[in-house]
């Protein structure tokens, strides 16, 4: 029951002393077998009827390491790695009230398409936005942490303020730092510098010291 980072620490540990190949990995589908029950199923009942679905049950280790554990059969279906996939279209056809869909068919591999990049300068992620341009369709859209090209929105009249800019004023202020006897010292504008940047400047503008900040960040740094 560890998390998967201290699992592969200790399958390097146990390679390192010369365990066998297939030790480390029947040990390995085990330990995911009994932290699977324990944290996920916990004391819920398990049925005699078992489908195993997701791309883990291509793994045959771990199937057969189901088997021993609960003793019982366990289905892998032909389709397993897309099962559920299968699933939510069924239920969007019973479900459906829309007239037209917006599937794009089964040929859409077949079909003319662009796929070109681009960095959003929104914030400070700095996203790369990678674009989808099939002929006859409008653009498609994905990569970003946020859904700003994502999901279409119309657009509210209203203009938003740069809340990312009035910060960094008030972080920064609007006036540069005062020259101080005693020369000048550097902040970076990381981590909690930069959350307390305006109780730093002050502290060492007190001091006497002519305070610098790093430059701003950017990606190829």
């Amino acid at each position: 029951e560890r998390c998967t980072v201290f699992m592969e620490s200790d399958l390097v540990h146990y390679q390192q002393q010369g365990m066998a190949k297939d030790d480390l990995v029947a040990g390995l589908s085990y330990s995911i077998v009994q932290n699977y029950l324990n944290k996920v199923v916990e004391d819920r009942r398990i049925g005699n009827t078992i489908f195993f679905q997701g791309a883990t049950a291509a793994n045959r280790g771990m199937v057969a390491a189901f088997e021993a554990v609960l003793n019982k059969k366990i289905t892998v279906p032909p389709h397993h790695d897309v099962t559920g996939a299968i699933g939510a279209a069924i239920l969007a056809c019973q479900e459906r009230t829309w007239k037209t869909s917006k599937f794009k068919g089964f040929d859409l591999a077949d079909r003319e398409y662009e796929i070109t990049s681009f960095e959003c300068n929104g914030c400070p992620n700095h996203c790369e936005i990678r674009q989808v341009k099939i002929t006859g369709e409008k653009p498609l859209f994905y990569g970003g942490r946020c859904e700003k090209y994502e999901v279409q929105r119309e657009q509210a009249q209203v203009e938003l303020p740069d809340l990312f800019k009035e910060r960094e004023a008030w972080l920064y202020g609007d006036e540069p730092p005062a020259e101080g006897r005693r020369g000048p010292i550097g902040l970076p504008r990381v981590m909690f510098f930069h959350e307390l940047m305006p109780f730093f400047r002050a502290f060492f503008e007190s001091l006497g010291f002519t305070v610098v900040y790093s430059w701003t960040c950017w990606k190829p740094v």
